[in-house]
């Protein structure tokens, strides 16, 4: 992207991360967001200087132990390891943007 597009499109990673105890010491001094790199659908929105809940953890953990592949045969799923990514969060006229995976 950075190469085509320019560094303006180019959304920096803050936290690339295979397990839930390395989420569970992050935070930011910006609003992010973190996803799972093995699904389409799962997204948590943070705001600045704050960690995850017990409940958000272990959503998390569920996150990485579902087989989505087995369950989809979404083929492009078929060799990812489960890992989590965390960006800043991007903001369109005050919310998420329309399509923010």
């Amino acid at each position: 992207i950075r190469a085509i597009a320019g560094e303006q499109f180019v959304i920096p990673t803050l936290l690339v991360a295979d397990n839930v105890k390395a989420l569970a010491r992050f935070t930011a001094d910006q609003d992010y967001i973190i996803k799972p790199t093995h699904s389409s659908h799962d997204v948590l929105f943070k705001s600045a200087n704050t960690t995850l809940s017990p409940q958000e953890l272990q959503d998390c953990q569920r996150w990485l132990q579902y087989p989505i592949y087995r369950k989809t045969r979404e083929y492009q799923y078929r060799l990812l390891k489960p890992k989590f990514i965390i960006e800043p969060r991007l903001t369109y006229h005050g919310g998420p943007p329309q399509d923010f995976k």
